[in-house]
């Protein structure tokens, strides 16, 4: 018996479908089938599928590091999948919980800085050079880092308690620190056909796996070391000074 409709599972979108760039696309639509069978399969703990996107995870850069470029960057993209499916899963069932929310956050942070330390040692082994080790480590270092920035910078506004600023959701807040709103319709364009690859925690899976595809990963490592550390150091800078000015106002009061 078919407990769950297709339509169902559609319901269960967290996101537009214009949301995500062109390349996640067909496998968002993909997902709420295979959500549609598991569910009337009677898959009913989405901890399974939490912990599936990080086993995939670990075994895509372990892949890579090993010399199977695409096989691994194309197991990055099965754990994709399976992340997809965790969060669409608990909305269906409405068992959405901050476990897996930590899961899902664990999985975006880990998995892609250990994919990119797994491109530096995947070059070392075929160029004897050392100096993409470094590369990939100090990547993996700033992009890390970079992440972690925002949830720093939304903690201490927290802890000095800015007026208003704690009725905001916190997943929006992350959000909105992302946002393009202010930018120009061509830097959109730019960075969602391009940029992405190289900065968004899902993305840099598909940039892997173009990059791989075409064999030029050592410009795909160059290229994101040197975004990442532009980004992080703009990064850095705007949320430190933004923080004084608050610390400033704070105490004239």
């Amino acid at each position: 018996m078919v407990k769950y409709k297709l339509k169902d599972c559609f319901k269960s979108r967290a996101s537009p479908q214009s949301y995500y760039p062109l390349w996640r696309r067909p496998l968002s639509t993909i997902s709420f089938y295979i959500l549609w069978i598991i569910a009337n399969l009677g898959l009913k703990n989405s901890y399974i599928l939490s912990f599936m996107t990080l086993i995939l995870g670990f075994t895509g850069c372990l892949f890579i590091s090993t010399g199977y470029l695409v096989t691994g960057s194309i197991i990055l993209i099965f754990s994709y999948i399976f992340d997809l499916l965790d969060g669409k899963l608990a909305r269906l069932l409405n068992k959405s919980n901050k476990n897996a929310k930590f899961i899902d956050w664990t999985y975006h942070s880990l998995i892609p800085t250990l994919a990119i330390f797994s491109l530096g040692i995947y070059l070392l082994n075929i160029t004897n050079s050392i100096f993409y080790v470094l590369i990939a480590g100090g990547s993996a270092i700033v992009f890390l880092h970079k992440n972690l920035l925002s949830f720093l910078y939304l903690n201490i506004k927290d802890d000095i308690d800015i007026e208003g600023d704690k009725n905001h959701d916190f997943e929006k807040r992350i959000e909105n620190i992302y946002s393009l709103k202010k930018c120009s319709t061509r830097f959109k364009l730019f960075y969602n056909t391009f940029i992405r690859l190289f900065v968004d925690s899902t993305d840099v899976l598909f940039g892997i796996m173009f990059f791989s595809i075409l064999k030029i990963v050592n410009i795909y490592l160059i290229l994101f070391f040197f975004i990442n550390t532009l980004l992080w150091l703009y990064s850095f800078y705007t949320k430190f000074r933004d923080l004084y000015i608050i610390e400033m106002k704070i105490k004239i009061k």
